[in-house]
């Protein structure tokens, strides 16, 4: 097969297995499932290895040579190691740019995108499943949530907001579900029900995805604007995603079936079986779209460094495209 050329992101992810990664002094070369992509080295600042693949020295040498990075990680997007141009100290003028951004206007903008977002999915979880699991009035209190965010003055009150408007979006969702799964609400570890197992590691799968992506612009994602604490900016890039990319299709799968031979509840935790996660995995596979999240990591970087208006992408870029209809 005659190689192709690509070139999207100033950021190349290479992840899952079996990839064979060499270079030239001017071309990056991937050999993946019988395709070969060439990508110009000056175009590529920022190799990510993501899972087990076979990589020629010379791609670390040109890629040096470059002055271009090259990260390595674990399946799951646990960083392993890093190679970075010698002086190049990117990454540690863009956490002194993170730590003093101005955090209250980002939290603002992902709280009121998460919270539309999650609203659209009880609106269209309602056309689907031709029954509207809201109660009398709780419309109106995520509506008037949303725009009493407007008027919220401390970091503190938005988080709290979010918190109250999360927690009130899983129990109506939980209308959704089949009774007999014993799932009422998001809950803490150990998950004790097969949905929030199921939530808990496709929101696992997604989050590995966010933190590539966030090393790939050099963003340290402990530094976050919503959310505090370890790993805080991908669990706000997350909430971005979350409602569309995962809550809808695990949802969906649900509604259309799980058995009790899909997972076993034990003294401490419940445990999916193989063949329930190859299900999910294969929706996960079609609904977790790797290309808008770069595409939100670029431009949360581009806002963050350059100053400007943080933009949040528009959902109809990555709506679920598995069939959400029972069956």
């Amino acid at each position: 097969m005659s190689p192709r050329s690509c070139s999207k992101l100033p950021w190349l992810v290479v992840s899952g297995y079996g990839a064979h990664i060499k270079s030239t002094p001017r071309l990056l070369i991937v050999q993946k499932n019988g395709t070969t992509t060439e990508y110009p080295i000056g175009d590529v600042h920022h190799l990510l290895v993501v899972g087990g693949h076979t990589i020629h020295s010379a791609v670390l040498q040109h890629m040096q040579n470059a002055g271009n990075w090259v990260s390595f990680f674990a399946a799951d997007g646990t960083p392993v190691g890093l190679i970075r141009p010698p002086e190049d100290r990117v990454d540690e003028q863009v956490r002194a740019i993170q730590r003093h951004a101005p955090a209250h206007s980002y939290a603002l903008g992902i709280t009121r995108a998460a919270l539309g977002r999650r609203l659209q999915v009880i609106g269209e979880t309602t056309v689907v499943t031709g029954e509207s699991p809201l109660y009398q009035g709780e419309l109106e209190v995520l509506q008037d949530a949303r725009q009493e965010l407007e008027y919220l003055v401390t970091l503190d009150e938005i988080r709290r907001l979010h918190r109250l408007a999360t927690d009130m979006y899983y129990e109506i969702m939980a209308r959704t579900i089949p009774k007999g799964t014993g799932f009422r609400r998001r809950t803490a570890r150990p998950y004790m029900d097969p949905v929030n197992t199921m939530l808990s590691f496709s929101y696992g799968i997604l989050s590995g995805v966010c933190a590539v992506h966030l090393a790939g612009a050099h963003l340290d994602a402990n530094i976050g604007l919503l959310h505090q604490g370890e790993r805080a900016l991908v669990r706000d890039l997350t909430e971005l995603f979350k409602p569309q990319m995962v809550d809808q299709p695990i949802f969906a799968l649900v509604r259309q079936g799980i058995t009790a031979s899909d997972y076993e509840i034990g003294e401490s935790r419940c445990t999916l079986s193989d063949a329930l996660i190859r299900r999910m995995l294969l929706h996960l596979q079609t609904s977790i779209e790797v290309t808008a999240i770069g595409r939100q990591v670029e431009m949360l970087a581009d806002a963050l460094i350059r100053n400007r208006e943080f933009q949040i992408l528009d959902p109809a870029e990555f709506l679920p495209r598995i069939p959400l209809k029972n069956h």
